[in-house]
């Protein structure tokens, strides 16, 4: 009975421990790349690998997500540019350039 007492405490415990490591921005960002929202994703491995830079795994998903966010940017700036907005194809290929 006295353990009760202390399981609230514990899982508070657990649940900020899991956050320090990086494990909740990486399954976010997980869930924005099966949405395909690239930019999304890249923004939460990033802060997956700030607290944990060591992870391979965190690693491999953020340059997995950069690749991913470069193309959807490219592609858009295609579009535009066929679409005859030179200006919004411009940032569209410039924001792709920043990913790599």
């Amino acid at each position: 009975k006295a353990f009760l007492k202390f399981l609230p405490p514990l899982l508070c415990l657990a649940f900020m421990a899991a956050c320090a490591t990086g494990w909740t921005f990486y399954k976010k960002g997980q869930e924005y790349s099966e949405e395909e929202k690239w930019d999304e994703a890249v923004a939460q491995y990033q802060e997956a690998l700030k607290k944990n830079p060591k992870n391979l795994s965190f690693q491999k998903e953020l340059r997995k997500a950069r690749m991913e966010a470069a193309e959807a940017h490219y592609k858009k700036g295609e579009k535009l540019l066929k679409d005859g907005n030179y200006d919004q194809a411009l940032l569209e290929y410039q924001t792709s350039l920043s990913f790599e």
